[in-house]
């Protein structure tokens, strides 16, 4: 359907243009939905924006589980996006200048569908669910045009917003405030695609679920819980993995009580007291306490104050724990999926010029030209230690054994690589491993890739001289941005290129399980012994054992030192 305003030139008494706007209404189980047809390319992609898949989590149902949204029976006007979900929005706008939806609200529970214009109801094209990164505090799932993967994918797909910060993850690890909201979300989320997808022409049997950073972890977790069994078939993990020391918080008491003092809610002791208070809260209480936190206790820069927690429920055990259990329903879920996992090359870099950045002034260093040795040994090395391995000062030891070095250069290098390491690759490389044992079962695919292709993002700040390789999230615009002047990427030819490539894989693997196809360089599957992975960047290669030292200190030595004590230091 097109409703369409004319223009008239009265002088000549002819139409001078037509402004249409093409419309689309499906009818799902949740009830009829009107969309908008967007062009692009000569082809048009509709959009179904702002599509509530929970009823608003406010009053009573702050800070509990998510409740489906209620069928409807009038046509759900879904030509407009929704706002973000509670967050920094200072912070958000440095990021994103430029929101669809500049509002921010805790009725936020809504996700969007994007589906190729040719699309009929009876059609089963593959689905696509992304799940947005930004630390589990920020982020928007209509940021995240997928106009281009759909056209150029033949895929449909759902981006998704979920509850962030506090109000998404904010835990005292009992019946009253078990956490995971945000977790929870994405799951209904999935549930309602599943129930409501073939109305799109959507397969409901060929979900792929993906996501970056958080959105990796999130998705990376999703794929451990049975209760998902049927949901999705494949996942995508883009800067993840699974046990990974941001991705679950074993303890979240501190951080709970230190949230509760800080928003004035200490009167009583009790789950019950402190939960009625967080209700009375403002939705700017809420955030300007999460901003007082994130920048007072234990260092954002280091760790992260609200995260996924072990609920009993979703999350059982620390994820190592289930990883190495072949006899866990949590394995057997995993090892029952198509994967791909990989990570940026230089994933922790943006991370560690922020540490330095603090400390730059403290120990009177220039951190655009190094890192000296001296932060590694007295503060980033002995914090790690002390935030995730019970303050072990062999730890810390190791840690500085391992990445320093005399060489300014390559010290500063160093650093960086220990942020990606500890952070984002030995998690991968460990689930890689684990999904593709041979012991217990064959299982699904496997593939690995590190993306190298940082693109020259126009408007990007000047990196540190040390600063080589593709920074955290630098696949994003090639999955989604559009490639031109003004826009996300430069327009050249190698861009453009690399931004068909990963189209061309992402979405291969979401309709077959397997990335590979015509015209593509061969992605080799993962397996323990070989561990193959692509290298996806302008001239993509294959690889084999990423950084293989660093993947024994993170995954073998240091599990090793811990168990073993400090005689483990002996013969390093």
């Amino acid at each position: 359907m097109k409703l369409c305003m004319f223009t008239l030139l009265f002088v000549s008494g002819f139409v001078d243009d037509i402004l249409c706007t093409d419309y689309r209404i499906v009818h799902t189980p949740s009830g009829p939905i009107r969309g908008i047809g967007v062009p692009y390319e000569g082809e048009t992609v509709y959009q179904y924006r702002n599509i509530p898949y929970a009823k608003p989590p406010v009053g009573d149902l702050r800070l509990q589980k998510p409740v489906p949204h209620q069928i409807w029976t009038d046509i759900f006007d879904a030509t407009v996006f929704g706002p973000s979900c509670l967050q920094d929005k200072d912070r958000i706008k440095n990021l994103i200048p430029k929101l669809p939806n500049p509002n921010f609200s805790e009725d936020c529970l809504q996700l969007n569908v994007y589906t190729p214009s040719t699309v009929l109801p009876q059609d089963r094209k593959s689905v696509m669910i992304w799940v947005h990164g930004g630390a589990f505090l920020l982020g928007q799932a209509s940021y995240f045009d997928s106009t281009r993967l759909v056209t150029r994918g033949d895929v449909i797909i759902v981006t998704l917003n979920y509850r962030l910060g506090a109000l998404g993850f904010l835990s005292t690890s009992d019946d009253g405030m078990p956490g995971n909201f945000g977790l929870w979300d994405q799951r209904l989320a999935f549930q309602w695609v599943k129930q409501n997808i073939a109305s799109f022409g959507g397969d409901p049997n060929s979900i792929t679920i993906f996501g970056q950073s958080a959105g990796a972890f999130s998705v990376g977790l999703h794929a451990m819980m049975p209760i998902n069994r049927g949901l999705f078939t494949r996942v995508i993990s883009e800067s993840g993995g699974l046990d990974s020391k941001i991705a679950v918080r074993q303890d979240p008491k501190p951080i709970t009580s230190e949230y509760g003092r800080v928003i004035n809610c200490t009167q009583g002791t009790d789950t019950d007291t402190l939960v009625r208070c967080l209700r009375g809260k403002t939705f700017y209480e809420i955030i300007e306490a999460q901003n007082s936190l994130n920048s007072s206790f234990y260092g954002g820069d280091y760790n992260l104050e609200f995260m996924p927690v072990i609920d009993g429920v979703l999350i059982k055990e620390m994820p190592g724990a289930l990883l190495s259990n072949f006899s866990s329903e949590e394995y057997k879920f995993f090892k029952s999926l198509d994967i791909i996992f990989g990570t940026s090359s230089n994933d922790g870099g943006i991370a560690a010029t922020i540490v330095a950045n603090r400390l730059q002034e403290k120990y009177r260093f220039n951190t655009t030209l190094e890192i000296p040795t001296v932060v590694l040994r007295d503060e980033i090395a002995p914090k790690l230690a002390e935030l995730f391995y019970n303050n072990n000062e062999h730890v810390s030891r190791a840690i500085f054994d391992m990445y320093s070095s005399t060489d300014t250069l390559e010290q500063s290098k160093n650093v960086l690589n220990l942020f990606t390491d500890y952070t984002f690759l030995s998690a991968t490389v460990s689930a890689l491993n684990s999904h593709s044992a041979t012991s217990i079962s064959p299982g699904k695919n496997t593939f690995q890739y590190i993306f190298s292709g940082h693109g020259a993002i126009a408007g990007s700040y000047v990196l540190p001289v040390y600063f080589t390789g593709a920074w955290h999230g630098a696949e994003l615009p090639f999955l989604f941005g559009q490639i031109g002047p003004g826009t996300a990427l430069n327009n050249t030819a190698n861009n453009r290129a690399l931004a068909d490539m990963v189209v061309s894989y992402w979405t291969n693997f979401a309709k077959h399980g397997n990335p590979n196809g015509q015209g593509l360089p061969i992605w080799p599957t993962y397996n323990p012994i070989t561990a193959e992975f692509l290298n996806i960047s302008v001239t993509p290669s294959t690889g084999s054992h990423v950084a293989e030292d660093r993947m024994r200190f993170w995954n073998k030595y240091i599990p090793s030192l811990l168990e073993l004590g400090a005689s483990a230091i002996v013969g390093k």
